[in-house]
């Protein structure tokens, strides 16, 4: 059985409340279900401090698109990131980030 790539984004940069959050590397196979590897995330904060984390994915398929579930290995100050990516346009069209004391910031997503 051979796969075929999806979805693919080598960069999607995306900034709420001074801070800057940096996804690189994303990509799905074909059927939805199943990432291949792990992003990167890159955390600039706004005191100029970067944090670079490791992740583990998980991919729900929806009937609109799929959840791309970003969960941040380690005791950081990011435990998770949803993005929701169109099966319409296969674009990201929604993002959230939840950090570690259970503040929740939408991302604004083009």
């Amino acid at each position: 059985m051979s796969l075929c790539l999806l979805f693919m984004i080598e960069r999607l940069l995306q900034h709420f409340l001074d801070n800057e959050l940096e996804v690189s590397s994303m990509y799905i196979y074909e059927d939805g279900k199943l990432p291949i590897g792990n992003p990167l995330l890159t955390f600039k904060k706004k005191d100029k401090t970067t944090l670079y984390l490791q992740t583990t994915v998980n991919t729900y398929r929806g009937k609109k698109g799929i959840l791309y579930r970003v969960f941040v290995n380690g005791k950081k100050e990011i435990s998770c990131l949803d993005l929701v990516i169109s099966y319409k346009n296969d674009k990201v069209t929604y993002g959230r980030v939840y950090m570690k004391g259970g503040e929740e910031f939408s991302l604004k997503v083009k």
